[in-house]
């Protein structure tokens, strides 16, 4: 029977380490907000990459491309962010019923 007890006490260490390690794991990923209400942080980044050769009349946004030629530079290389988004959401306290949020 002692050995049942050491048995169960040896998975209860382990399996606390294995939370401490993922509680761990999240704190280092999480990001905080300094007040005591809750927020959330949103977002996607979007990236565009993009090179042309010979000569253009828009360069990120070509209507017009002429072939290379010897007096023309070679083209060129170029990157946007548009269309990227961040969202932050705060859920504040409850007055007189109604919840605040921003």
């Amino acid at each position: 029977m002692a050995e049942g007890v050491g048995e169960r006490l040896a998975k209860l260490e382990e399996d606390q380490r294995l939370l401490t390690g993922k509680i761990d794991e999240q704190y280092q990923t999480k990001v905080e907000s300094a007040s005591k209400y809750r927020v959330r942080l949103s977002g996607i980044a979007l990236l565009n990459l993009f090179t042309n050769n010979g000569t253009v009349d828009s360069t990120d946004f070509p209507a017009v491309a002429l072939k290379r030629s010897t007096l023309a530079p070679s083209g060129n290389f170029g990157a946007t962010m548009r269309q990227s988004e961040v969202g932050i959401e705060v859920f504040g306290p409850e007055v007189h019923g109604a919840k605040v949020s921003a």
